[in-house]
This record gives C-alpha cells, structure tokens and sequence, in this order.
C-alpha cells in the first residue's frame, strides 16, 4: 500500500477541455480506493484541484478495481465532446 499514494497520476487534454485526477484516498491505507475526477481545464490552460471549483468537476467515479478504473476513463474521454 506503500504506493498507493493521493495523488497518482493528473492529465490534461487540451483538445477536449478536460482534466484527469487519479488518487487513492485515504493515502497508503488498505481499505481505501480510487478516486478519478475529470473536471475543465481553466481559463489559462492549467488547473489543479487547489484552485478548481465544485463547478468545474464534471464527474466523479470512486472503485477499488484498477482495470474498471481504466475503462471508466477510457469510456469518459472517448465520449467527451
């Protein structure tokens, strides 16, 4: 559980407007999960989830399945307009 840290991966696509946050919360504990947002990307092309708000999250998917994980974020971004 070492690795299974809070903030585990962040990508950003500029062509779809879209942010990706992957972490495991709690942090480094066994009965934690994944937790992905995808929010808008601000204004100035960047932003983090300190300075995004309630508005720019767009969805919000919680698992503990690493493979459903990925297919729910392959689902999200293939159907983003």
């Amino acid at each position: 559980m070492e690795s299974l840290k809070e903030n585990l991966l962040l990508l950003s696509n500029p062509y779809k407007n879209r942010i990706v946050d992957v972490g495991w919360y709690p942090a480094r504990q066994n009965n934690g999960e994944y937790c992905l947002i995808i929010m808008k990307m601000g204004v100035n092309g960047i932003n983090t989830m300190l300075y995004s708000s309630d508005e720019d999250v767009v969805f919000t998917y919680r698992i503990k399945d690493i493979n459903q994980l990925v297919d729910k974020i392959n689902e999200i971004l293939k159907n983003t307009p």
